[in-house]
């Protein structure tokens, strides 16, 4: 059984995804200053917004995927 990740880091993964969707795609350096949060919180957030399937990474930055619409056609 896997241990479920404290609320602290679940609000911050949270607000994280917020600022990203704001900004569009950011660095974990200008996160980092948004949040004002220690990068060892940051690290441990990471995943779990990875795992929401809310934001990706992209090279060196960190970016907020876009949603899929439902019923629509893409082809």
């Amino acid at each position: 059984m896997s241990a479920r990740p404290a609320s602290g880091c679940l609000w911050l993964a949270g607000r994280a995804v917020l600022a990203i969707k704001e900004h569009g795609a950011l660095r974990d350096a200008e996160l980092l200053a948004i949040l004002a949060c220690e990068p060892s919180e940051l690290s441990a957030a990471i995943p779990i917004m990875i795992r929401w399937r809310k934001v990706d990474r992209c090279g060196d930055y960190l970016v907020a995927v876009p949603r899929r619409r439902v019923g629509v056609s893409t082809t």
